[in-house]
């Protein structure tokens, strides 16, 4: 069995860190809250990966301010694990800015369905393995939606067949149906799927150690993101780790 990966996630909105549930946001607190009240020095070190999606929207420009880069400054000198930059990203000068600011990955949404080429540019710049792909499906009725969970945009399927053709290291498959709900992620979206050898990552709907025990079952599945703050808050995802090894699942090592 390869070795599995946890990823924590952080949804990030003109100034505020946020929770989502069913892609409904809901502002929880600024950065100072974050590092100071949060834990976040904990929860970051016991992740494999820290995931910062900017949920704004507003244009690149906007929402990718000074504000934002010290955000990520800050973030970054508190942890020692890979960091993925994602949101609103339309060119490959928006993707070298994220690089530049820190990005160790970008996340490409939308852009992957409505502009393909920008995909394969940033990886003849970047490499493929510097891109992660999410389609964001609400796997209850097979549909899949662009634009922040907002436009329908076709099935699930096709879209999970567009992103495997695309030239990015990993997919990650977010649960619109079970986003922010903590019952678990829908084994069903992953049954029904031929991933062929690519990298997946699933998220939406963790909200204790069984709903990644459930997923690391799957061998094509490579990694498990949660954004959820109040489950995993201080220690909780260091737990989620040990609990996975004592039930003898491999996970990176730092």
């Amino acid at each position: 069995m390869k070795a599995k990966r946890t990823i924590f996630s952080l949804l990030y909105c003109d100034g505020f860190f946020c929770l989502s549930r069913n892609f409904s946001l809901q502002k929880v607190g600024n950065i100072d809250w974050l590092l100071k009240n949060f834990g976040f020095d904990t929860i970051a070190n016991s992740a494999d990966e820290l995931l910062i999606i900017n949920v704004s929207r507003k244009p690149f420009k906007d929402c990718y301010d000074l504000e934002f880069e010290k955000v990520v400054e800050s973030l970054i000198f508190k942890i020692r694990i890979p960091v993925t930059l994602g949101g609103q990203i339309r060119s490959i000068a928006n993707a070298r800015f994220l690089f530049e600011i820190g990005a160790d990955k970008i996340l490409l949404n939308s852009a992957a369905f409505t502009q393909p080429e920008l995909v394969e540019e940033v990886a003849c710049a970047y490499g493929s393995q510097a891109i992660m792909l999410q389609g964001d499906i609400d796997f209850s009725s097979n549909k899949h939606y662009v634009y922040n969970g907002v436009k329908y945009f076709g099935s699930g399927d096709d879209a999970i067949k567009t992103l495997l053709n695309l030239p990015a290291g990993e997919l990650c498959l977010n649960s619109i149906d079970r986003d922010g709900t903590g019952n678990g992620f829908p084994l069903e979206g992953i049954l029904a799927c031929d991933f062929g050898t690519k990298p997946i990552i699933v998220s939406g709907g963790f909200g204790k150690t069984s709903h990644f025990k459930e997923v690391f079952e799957f061998p094509e599945i490579s990694a498990a993101a949660t954004s959820n703050l109040l489950n995993f808050v201080g220690a909780g995802l260091k737990n989620v780790r040990k609990e996975l090894r004592e039930s003898g699942f491999l996970l990176t090592d730092w």
